[in-house]
């Protein structure tokens, strides 16, 4: 199996942190608070796409609301390939969730 890339288990890790609001503004939020680092939104878009590519997660249709003129949302969702690439790396999830230390481990 294929392992991710640093920037793939970062957006990785903020789809987990984000259970059923990981969208690609709140996930380029999420990863701007988290690293301190601006985040191109065409990167993470494009990096989206691949992981949907590579199975590892997927993504849903939202509510559509007022605010993006009728559009939906696309929520990103784990799939069980991309946990089992989460292992393949040896990334250990639960303490990633409780501990601030993610980043750095990913860097």
């Amino acid at each position: 199996m294929d392992s991710p890339g640093d920037f793939e288990l970062i957006v990785m890790l903020a789809v987990l942190q984000l259970p059923g609001k990981a969208y690609g503004v709140a996930l380029c939020n999420k990863i701007e608070e988290r690293t301190e680092r601006e985040v191109n939104y065409g990167t993470l878009y494009l990096t989206l796409e691949r992981l949907e590519r590579k199975k590892w997660l997927r993504s849903v249709a939202g509510a559509a609301t007022k605010q993006r003129e009728g559009e939906p949302k696309r929520l990103y969702h784990f799939t069980t390939d991309g946990l089992k690439a989460f292992q393949s790396a040896g990334v250990q999830v639960q303490p990633l969730l409780d501990d601030d230390a993610w980043i750095e481990s990913a860097e």
